[in-house]
């Protein structure tokens, strides 16, 4: 019976301290400096994904996918998916990533045909930003970005399949 009771206090202890660090991992919040901008180590990778929240077949579709765009359309695209932003630091996803765009120079300077989607997976907070370039923003307007998010990404991603979502 000892054996067992001490057997059953390292199991709890062992699974408080992984519960412990999930919960700080799933809390992790990002300014804009700590995102890693993956387009400055490798020129094939356009998804910046710090925690590992796609599924790697995913992100190499829509690396794919966004270099054919970027070949195609003269656009330049990034996509970040993170835990969290630092709330105390920007006041929404939209203040984010405007701010993450501009830092970044998402876009060409002379066309400004740039876009960003930012998505945030806490689950305390699910959001989706896109930010385009005033030279991507006749095609790409706030009504069919929503559209986008509402109709494609929102519905798949509702069971956790953010890359799925991100590719729709």
């Amino acid at each position: 019976l000892l054996k067992l009771m001490n057997r059953l206090h390292h199991s709890l202890i062992a699974f408080l301290v992984a519960l412990t660090t999930w919960s700080a991992a799933a809390q992790t919040t990002y300014r804009v400096e700590d995102v890693p901008n993956v387009q400055l180590t490798d020129r094939t990778r356009f998804v910046s994904d710090p925690a590992d929240t796609i599924r790697p077949a995913d992100e190499e579709a829509l690396n794919r996918r966004i270099a054919a765009l970027r070949d195609s359309f003269g656009v330049q695209i990034s996509i970040v998916v993170i835990p969290a932003y630092d709330g105390s630091a920007y006041n929404s996803v939209r203040a984010f990533a405007n701010e993450l765009f501009n830092t970044w120079g998402i876009g060409n300077r002379e066309t400004n045909r740039g876009l960003l989607i930012l998505l945030t997976t806490g689950t305390d907070k699910r959001e989706i930003a896109f930010e385009t370039g005033y030279g991507l923003e006749g095609e790409l307007t706030d009504g069919l970005c929503k559209l986008i998010i509402d109709r494609r990404m929102t519905p798949v991603m509702k069971n956790g399949s953010y890359g799925e979502g991100l590719l729709a």
